[in-house]
């Protein structure tokens, strides 16, 4: 058997967590290797832990600018989102974040399972109806977002122009509830 996929959890609900970490603990494949409350704490979490897919809620404060810091750590992991609503209207912000997927909240925990698994293999899962923008975007591209992504960050650490001021927050230790 190969390694199992090694899911950070990442939603600010104490229960969901548990009950994220229960489902995919059962799950052929899947190892739930840490949990997280907020943004600030899943990013300071990640280097330590390696996960290969974080699981994240949309609802999240700072859910947007998480994913799109995990894409400038050195080892980028793959980035699902959970939403209530899991709306084709949700999946171009989702994309454009870093995301890789997409599922409803709702969705039964095999289906859950079975989209960090095609996710973790290079495969983006959102829901059907989503542009055709993110629904064909490569995936074989992470490198070179990471590597963009990073240079736009220091170009506006250098502008001081504030548009990413989440972000810095989270670089610096913050959650965006503080």
């Amino acid at each position: 058997m190969d390694s199992p996929i090694r899911i950070l959890i990442v939603d600010a609900s104490p229960a969901r967590r548990a009950g994220l970490e229960a489902v995919l603990t059962c799950a052929e494949e899947l190892e739930p290797v840490g949990s997280a409350a907020g943004a600030g704490t899943a990013l300071r979490m990640a280097p330590g832990l390696r996960p290969d897919v974080v699981l994240i809620d949309v609802g999240l404060d700072g859910a947007l600018a998480l994913s799109r810091a995990l894409r400038t750590l050195p080892r980028s992991p793959r980035v699902v989102f959970r939403a209530p609503s899991a709306s084709p209207k949700l999946a171009v912000p989702i994309v454009v974040a870093g995301g890789d997927g997409l599922i409803d909240s709702a969705a039964p925990g095999d289906e859950l399972a079975e989209a960090l698994r095609s996710v973790h293999h290079g495969v983006r899962v959102l829901p059907a109806g989503s542009p055709e923008l993110a629904r064909h975007g490569d995936p074989a591209d992470r490198e070179r977002e990471r590597h963009a992504m990073q240079m736009a960050i220091e170009a506006s650490h250098r502008a001081n122009d504030g548009r990413l001021y989440s972000l810095r927050r989270l670089e610096r230790g913050f959650s965006d509830a503080a």
